[in-house]
């Protein structure tokens, strides 16, 4: 009962009675899409195992590129949460969209952006299924030639 979409015009007396079995509340909701054939397909496809540990390794490598944002005296953690790292440049807004070209230049990388308020505010997101550490080494390299200098 707790998935019934039952609005007037599906409404009738054998459904109404409980004399026949209204199969629209086994199935994908009339009218809507189906949100969880995506994530049943990942799963089918990696199993929970594997997927667990991508995701375990996604958010391992987001953990160690907040600590380098950490040991930027240019930059400052914005947050950190699951693979997503946020980031700002100290100098203010201006520096950070420039910091945000610099970086996406080459397009090794692609950073994107957000606003909090009237912040303008680096994201880095590391979630594509075969990101490895190599990936992050290369990020860290664009990060360091776009501040000027080394990793």
């Amino acid at each position: 009962r707790s998935l019934s979409t039952n609005p007037e015009y599906l409404r009738n007396d054998a459904s109404d009675s409980g004399e026949v079995i209204d199969y629209r509340d086994w199935q994908i909701p009339l009218g809507r899409r189906f949100r969880a054939l995506k994530l049943w397909l990942v799963l089918k496809l990696y199993g929970v195992k594997q997927l667990r540990a991508m995701i375990e390794r996604h958010c391992q490598l987001a953990d160690q590129f907040a600590e380098w944002v950490d040991g930027q005296p240019q930059l400052e953690l914005f947050g950190c949460q699951l693979n997503l790292v946020t980031l700002v440049h100290v100098g203010g807004n201006q520096e950070s969209e420039s910091l945000l070209r610099k970086v996406n230049q080459n397009r090794r990388v692609f950073l994107t952006q957000a606003k909090v308020g009237d912040q303008f505010i680096l994201r880095v997101c590391i979630g594509q299924r075969a990101t490895s550490r190599k990936h992050l080494d290369i990020l860290l390299s664009e990060f360091a030639a776009a501040l000027g200098g080394s990793s």
